[in-house]
């Protein structure tokens, strides 16, 4: 194992699904020094720790899935042997996580991050008038549907209808519509859930407001 890597799944939600990406990432980082697992850093002036995480999500929205892989440093007498065990790294960090983080488990990955195709999530619709929204996602979603995306490479105009991959709706009660929606998560592909639900805004003023909930992320099959 030439480069040992653990990856952790994870739980977000409660009072930690108001901070960012980036603050996240840090209170990790921090998490992992407090639990003293020995992980790799960069080479060069301003060494920093080797970790990368899969599918960034939106303030606000919670998961059952989020995904860090963590490159563990070597034993330089050893370095095929890893440094720690799943198992260790499980123990060792759950004594420092707060509340609004949980392990769901963590282990060496047989895929990279490049591999993800589809992400599924229960979505929450506010709605502001009476309205069937089963019959109008149909109708939305039965034609093209541009929203503008940005980039590295500056503003681009894409049809997301493709990167729905299905959608069902779970319940209607009151103001408020749940669906579970499988979306594009692939590399140069990627359907951001709020993106999506934004689009639906937009053919769909009836839509107030949502919550967003992610529960699987979905590797490419092996072949």
């Amino acid at each position: 194992m030439t480069n040992p890597v653990i990856r952790l799944e994870f739980k977000k939600f409660g009072g930690l699904k108001y901070i960012s990406h980036l603050d996240l990432q840090r209170a990790i980082l921090r998490f992992i020094k407090r639990a003293g697992i020995p992980i790799r850093y960069t080479e060069g002036f301003n060494p920093h720790p080797k970790l990368v995480c899969a599918l960034t999500l939106s303030v606000v929205n919670e998961s059952d899935c989020e995904l860090v892989d963590f490159y563990l440093a070597r034993d330089p007498e050893n370095p095929e042997v890893p440094i720690i065990t799943p198992d260790t790294f499980v123990s060792r960090l759950e004594s420092v996580l707060p509340k609004g983080l949980e392990i769901v488990s963590a282990y060496f990955p047989e895929s990279d991050f490049a591999d993800i195709d589809s992400s599924d999530y229960i979505i929450t619709l506010f709605k502001n008038a009476e309205i069937d929204v089963a019959q109008r996602l149909s109708e939305i979603l039965s034609e093209p549907l541009e929203i503008v995306k940005k980039g590295k490479a500056g503003e681009r105009v894409v049809d997301i209808v493709p990167m729905v991959f299905s959608w069902e709706v779970l319940e209607e009660k009151g103001d408020a519509c749940t669906l579970r929606a499988t979306l594009s998560a692939k590399q140069n592909e990627y359907l951001n859930p709020d993106h999506f639900v934004k689009g639906l805004m937009t053919k769909c003023p009836e839509i107030d407001t949502w919550l967003v909930k992610r529960i699987s992320i979905n590797f490419k099959e092996v072949k």
